[in-house]
């Protein structure tokens, strides 16, 4: 692979890396007690939980409830992070991919 291919490609990822670390991704639970943030690059960036919550459920509601909107939220940012890869290398040059027959 040429050294301007690689420096193209290197420049794309660090595009998406970018790119990815600016989309803002909130899950909020079922119940609506609980709202988990997160960027496209999968770092949870902030945890919410109602006060009402707290005071009425269990523990293990609690933690059940909580995993499965930090599981959302993750599997949301895995998403944004499949659709910005994709529109990078949409727009990624042909003639790079061309070179490589």
């Amino acid at each position: 692979m040429s050294k301007l291919i690689f420096d193209e490609m290197m420049e794309v990822q660090q595009s998406v890396l970018e790119n990815l670390s600016n989309i803002a991704i909130v899950a909020i639970s079922d119940n609506q007690m609980i709202e988990v943030s997160a960027d496209g690059n999968r770092n949870i960036t902030n945890i919410h939980i109602n006060e009402e919550m707290m005071k009425e459920a269990s523990l293990s509601e609690l933690e059940s409830l909580l995993t499965l909107t930090v599981n959302k939220a993750l599997e949301m940012s895995m998403e944004a992070e499949e659709r910005e890869t994709t529109r990078m290398m949409d727009a990624f040059s042909p003639a790079i991919f061309d070179s490589l027959k």
